[in-house]
């Protein structure tokens, strides 16, 4: 199997966080973590997803998706989590910063 391109970015995460509100519809609040899409990315069980695929959360709905898991909680909240987090990466000061590496 082919290694997979990975991208971890410190910076990124801190500025996903402290720039914007939570990416849940309808929720003001402001972010308070950035959570790591695994769902339709190239993260996976054993395996945390590279850094531009993270997304704004607050914390009573980072919580909630980890309960509920991924899916369910995206389809409840009607997201495409990782266009979402595609949409927080495009306008990152940071995004040609960090490391690459293959995994």
């Amino acid at each position: 199997q082919p290694k997979r391109l990975w991208w971890r970015c410190a910076a990124h995460l801190k500025w996903v966080v402290e720039n914007n509100h939570c990416c849940v519809p309808a929720c003001d609040s402001w972010a308070q973590e950035a959570h790591h899409v695994r769902w339709q990315t190239d993260g996976s069980m054993k395996r945390k997803p590279s850094d531009w695929h993270t997304i704004p959360l607050c914390a009573h709905h980072h919580r909630e998706l980890h309960y509920k898991g991924e899916r369910v909680f995206y389809e409840k909240h009607t997201m495409m989590a990782k266009d979402d987090a595609a949409i927080y990466y495009k306008p990152s000061p940071h995004k040609h910063e960090g490391k690459m590496g293959r995994k």
